[in-house]
């Protein structure tokens, strides 16, 4: 993986805080954000801090940071550094209530179901220059939509594919 959308149960689980996720899980997402530390893989965001406010809002970030929390303290330092990061520019469609539908989200009837607070990584991904794959820790509704993702072009890693079912 070259570059990678993140999504928040990915830190959820680094900061072991999701109680279904087991070692070999925990030790795959704290992987992953290490090595976007480290340079080995690209971290791609929106340019409007939708994930890194979502990220916030779900790890702690108080006392004794775990993986999760040190990598949230560090995207917040970084996101503007071309080095480590890519921040695209996602539109909101005017004639959304919430705000989670974008212009960058497919329009395949078959994701007209998909999580909207999840919408964002999927647009985010869609407007990479990168093609980065979303990475997913315990979230199932992105196993039930993997194939619908794919025929519009965003692959998504299953970090813990035994949280997964059909």
């Amino acid at each position: 993986m070259n570059a990678a959308v993140i999504d928040t149960n990915v830190l959820v689980v680094a900061e072991r805080q999701h109680q279904a996720a087991q070692e070999d899980c925990i030790s795959a997402c704290s992987g992953l954000l290490n090595d976007v530390v480290r340079g080995n893989v690209k971290f791609v965001i929106d340019n409007g801090d939708r994930i890194l406010t979502e990220y916030r809002r779900n790890v702690t970030q108080r006392g004794q940071l775990g993986v999760g929390g040190r990598f949230l303290v560090w995207a917040f330092q970084n996101r503007w550094d071309a080095r480590w990061c890519e921040q695209v520019a996602i539109t909101p469609l005017p004639d959304s209530d919430d705000g989670c539908d974008f212009v960058e989200f497919p329009t395949n009837t078959a994701l007209d179901t998909f999580d909207r607070e999840d919408r964002k990584f999927v647009a985010v991904a869609s407007g990479s220059t990168l093609n980065p794959e979303v990475a997913n820790a315990t979230d199932s509704g992105w196993w039930h939509f993997r194939a619908a993702l794919a025929l519009n072009g965003v692959d998504v890693a299953f970090l813990c594919p035994d949280l997964m079912q059909d």
